[in-house]
Formats: structure tokens, sequence, C-alpha cells
């Protein structure tokens, strides 16, 4: 199993009602979403796997090593 399809599965075993903002929301953090193209290649994953109904959003922070602890 991958990144994108630990994602799609965590987000479809959520209530449906939560499932468009899940989708919308996903936040990349730690030093690992450093690499060149991994925020493309996560968000292109995912957008394959998600039901065709749902907006894909990942965001990269600035900071994406301190984020979380902010």
């Amino acid at each position: 199993c991958g990144l994108g399809e630990a994602i799609v599965q965590s987000i479809q075993s959520c209530d449906a009602e939560l499932r468009a903002a899940l989708y919308h929301n996903i936040v990349l953090t730690g030093g690992t979403v450093l690499l060149p193209g991994f925020k493309e290649r996560v968000e292109m994953e995912v957008r394959s796997l998600a039901p065709d109904n749902y907006v894909v959003r990942v965001f990269l922070p600035e900071d994406p090593v301190h984020f979380a602890w902010k």
C-alpha cells in the first residue's frame, strides 16, 4: 500500500459527511515531503483513487518540518 492508497483508505473509513472536507484538506508535513515532486505525486495518486465527486487538495506548508508543532 502506497501513501496515496493509505490516505484514501483512511478518508474512506471516516463518516461520509466528513469525506469532502478531508479530501480538500490533506496537509503534508515532515522532512520527506521536501523531496522534489512529492506533493504533486501524492496529489496525483489520491486524485486517481478518490471518488470523482470529491475535490482533492494537497497543501504543502512553507515550513513542513515544523508545521505540525506550530
